[in-house]
């Protein structure tokens, strides 16, 4: 079915996420957006094949704002400032587009949908290879900074916060600095080399602290 004369999918992706920042992500419909753009929600059906497919549209749209966004927060940073600022811009986006906020948290098995969330990905990786990890753990630092940072601003939006001291700001501040500290104190994977030669020197110390005691 050839789409709607003078509708493309960056139309329509464009109304589903204002739709998804002023109804909330949940609340987003076929039918909503249809009445948005002023047309049949059958007219829809060649950039949208159903509720799934919508909001799958929307998650994309979502990843490929945040993408945008830590790329120029992060440009030209390293390290600490990089992580800092990163930090930020996820935050924004979630006060400036709460609905793509929530989508960029969903997961849809669609092609343009995992690129454009592997591209956050990448660029969050950029900026944890600045703190000279292996490549091996980069993508757990990944999950574990993306998951601490993602998982402090849902708590904070839903007033998780609201009803303690001290200010929210405050923990944010400490939060960036507990990252930061794990990232330039990133400990050794198991069976590493170092981590070999670290059980090793433990392992002698203790055997000749055993020796001493038996020897006394």
């Amino acid at each position: 079915m050839a789409a709607t004369v003078g509708l493309t999918l960056d139309q329509v992706s464009s109304v589903a996420a204002d739709l998804a920042d002023h109804m909330g992500f949940d609340r987003v419909t076929v039918s909503a957006l249809a009445r948005e753009l002023g047309v049949k929600p059958a007219s829809l059906y060649a950039h949208v094949r159903g509720l799934d497919a919508l909001r799958e549209i929307i998650g994309t749209r979502a990843h490929a704002v945040l993408a945008a966004d830590l790329t120029r927060a992060t440009a030209g940073l390293h390290t600490r400032a990089a992580l800092a600022a990163a930090a930020e811009a996820m935050l924004e986006m979630s006060r400036r587009h709460p609905g793509l906020w929530q989508a960029s948290r969903a997961h849809f098995a669609g092609e343009e949908f995992v690129a454009a969330g592997r591209r956050v990905s990448a660029i969050l990786g950029g900026v944890i290879r600045g703190y000279g990890l292996p490549p091996a753990e980069v993508p757990h630092a990944v999950r574990i900074i993306g998951s601490s940072i993602g998982g402090f601003i849902g708590l904070d939006n839903t007033g998780g916060f609201s009803h303690s001291d001290p200010e929210t700001a405050a923990s944010w501040q400490r939060l960036i600095d507990v990252l930061d500290g794990a990232l330039s104190h990133w400990p050794d994977a198991p069976g590493t080399a170092t981590a070999a030669v670290t059980n090793t020197v433990s392992n002698t110390a203790t055997a000749t602290a055993t020796s001493t005691e038996e020897t006394r």
